[in-house]
C-alpha cells in the first residue's frame, strides 16, 4: 500500500516527508509495544526515555521508513510530550545522569538528536517540531514552528531551515466561519480565507540572507475530528490560498482577483467530484 501511494506522489511531482512523531504522540506504538512505557505510567503515550529498547525500536521504525520511501527528509515530531512524567521515572532520571542534563526537556532533546544522528548517517535529513529549539538542536536540522510567534525567528536566528506552520494561519482542521466553530472545539479560532491569504511565513526582523532560510510552509489538516467526507469542505478554498500565498511574490498577491479566479476553479472541482 505505501508503494501504491509512492507511485501516485511520484506521478504527480509530490514528494512524501514521512513523520513518525517521537517520543510523545505515540500511543499507536505505544500499544503494540507497552514494555516501551515508563513502567509507573502505564497509561503514557510517550516513550521512557531510560529504556534502551525504546532508542531500538525507534531506529529500527525509522529505518524501515527510510527503505521504503527513500525520502529526502523525515519528520521526526518531537511535540507535546506528556510532561512530568520522565522525571517521575526511575529509568529516565538515571538516564538524565548519564548523559548529564537535569530536566525532561533537556532529555528530550538529547534522545532527539541521537536519533537524528542516526537518521542522518543514512543521508536523510531530519525536521523537528519547535518544541526543541531551547537546549539543542541536531545540526542541520530543519526547525517546523506552529505554536508561538517567536519560534520561526529564533530557529532561523540559529540558523536553522525553517517551515512556518504558525497554527493562527495555517491550520486547515480550524473553522473557516461562525457557522463552521459551531461543531469544533471551543479553543479552535477561527480561520478564514482572507487570513490563510495574507499570511507572510517570513518572520519579522530577520535579514535578506537570513530570508532563504525559511524554505517554506505547511498548511495542517488534523483529522482527529474530520471524517473522510468532510475534508474537501475542510480545506476549500484555504488550501488554494496557503498554496498561492507561499508561490506568489508579494507584490503580485491580490486577495479579490485570487476571489475571481477561485470562482472559476470551483466550477472545475465540481465536475471533478470534489464538491462545493
Amino acid at each position: 500500500e505505501l508503494h501504491e501511494i509512492m507511485t501516485y506522489a511520484a506521478d504527480r511531482n509530490i514528494e512524501i516527508v514521512p513523520e513518525f512523531d517521537i517520543p510523545g504522540h505515540s500511543l499507536a506504538v505505544l500499544t503494540a509495544f507497552p514494555q516501551l512505557r515508563c513502567p509507573y505510567k502505564p497509561g503514557s503515550n510517550a516513550f521512557c526515555a531510560g529504556n534502551p529498547k525504546t532508542y531500538e525500536i525507534i531506529k529500527d521504525i525509522f529505518g524501515e521508513l527510510i527503505d521504503i520511501f527513500k525520502p529526502r527528509y523525515v519528520h521526526i515530531g518531537g511535540d507535546e510530550r506528556q510532561k512530568d512524567l520522565w522525571n517521575k521515572c526511575d529509568l529516565c532520571i538515571a538516564k538524565m545522569k548519564a548523559v548529564g542534563v537535569s530536566n525532561e526537556n533537556d532529555l528530550q532533546n538529547k534522545m532527539l538528536i541521537e536519533i537524528s544522528d542516526f537518521i542522518h548517517s543514512k543521508g536523510v535529513k531530519t525536521i523537528a517540531w519547535a518544541e526543541n529549539i531551547e537546549g539543542g538542536l541536531a545540526k542541520g536540522q530543519t526547525i517546523q514552528s506552529w505554536r508561538l510567534r517567536d519560534e520561526a525567528y529564533k530557529a532561523i536566528k540559529q540558523g536553522h531551515n525553517v517551515i512556518n506552520s504558525d497554527n493562527g494561519e495555517t491550520y486547515l482542521d480550524y473553522p473557516e466561519n461562525a457557522t463552521d466553530a459551531i461543531s469544533k472545539p471551543s479553543w479552535m479560532i477561527i480561520l478564514p480565507v482572507e487570513k490563510v491569504y495574507n499570511f507572510n511565513p517570513i518572520p519579522q526582523g530577520i535579514t535578506k540572507e537570513e530570508e532563504k532560510l525559511v524554505i517554506g510552509s505547511e498548511c495542517a489538516l488534523w483529522t482527529e475530528l474530520i471524517t473522510v467526507d468532510k475534508i474537501y469542505p475542510q480545506i476549500k478554498n484555504r488550501l488554494e490560498a496557503h498554496a498561492e500565498k507561499c508561490w506568489t511574490p508579494k507584490e503580485q498577491k491580490n486577495f479579490a482577483d485570487f476571489s475571481n479566479r477561485m470562482n472559476v476553479l470551483r466550477e472545475y472541482f465540481r465536475l471533478q467530484y470534489y464538491g462545493i
